[in-house]
């Protein structure tokens, strides 16, 4: 699709809305890419995507930097364990990483695939020590940082009733009685 095409498009679905199963298809311009969208800040990592041939592959893509190159992950999904054709790789310094994303970004691999290069956002803080939980099982001791829960007291009709008088080991009659079926 041209630029063209598209502003053609747009304007059209303005003028005339598209009715598409008894509703109106809404059809604008997208959003432009804000700055944390376009470009991260240079690291030694690097992210990959479009390579569908596998590490071994990609390290004799990049055999050239083979002594800077630290480490290649391919990321995988999340159910199955299958290998996706995207990871990370991660290189001695910015230097190096700097001058592979320039070299290699858009590069047309074996398969026919346009490789693509991008610096790795950082990776997110994974902080195990706590902080405010959003969902979570009943057993924390702090809910939504409310303080702590209150200690659970049994209701005095549980605790004072015997076992039979809460209906025995079956759950007793429940409503009406049996003998009126």
């Amino acid at each position: 699709m041209t630029k063209d095409s598209a502003i053609a498009t747009v304007t059209s679905a303005h003028e005339e809305p598209i009715h598409f199963g008894g509703r109106d298809l809404v059809i604008d311009y997208a959003k432009p890419l804000g700055p944390s969208q376009t470009e991260n800040t240079p690291n030694n990592r690097l992210y990959f995507g479009r390579f569908a041939d596998g590490e071994g592959a990609l390290r004799e893509l990049l055999s050239k930097y083979s002594d800077s190159l630290v480490s290649v992950y391919f990321m995988r999904e999340g159910t199955t364990g299958e290998q996706l054709h995207s990871g990370f790789l991660e290189f001695t310094d910015i230097d190096v990483a700097t001058e592979v994303l320039n070299e290699m970004n858009g590069t047309v691999v074996p398969n026919g695939d346009t490789f693509f290069l991008s610096y790795a956002r950082p990776k997110r803080d994974r902080n195990t020590t706590g902080g405010e939980r959003r969902y979570g099982s009943g057993s924390q001791r702090f809910q939504n940082n409310r303080g702590p829960r209150e200690s659970y007291t049994p209701r005095e009709s549980y605790t004072s009733r015997s076992w039979d008088q809460r209906g025995g080991q079956r759950g007793g009659q429940r409503g009406r009685d049996s003998r009126d079926y």
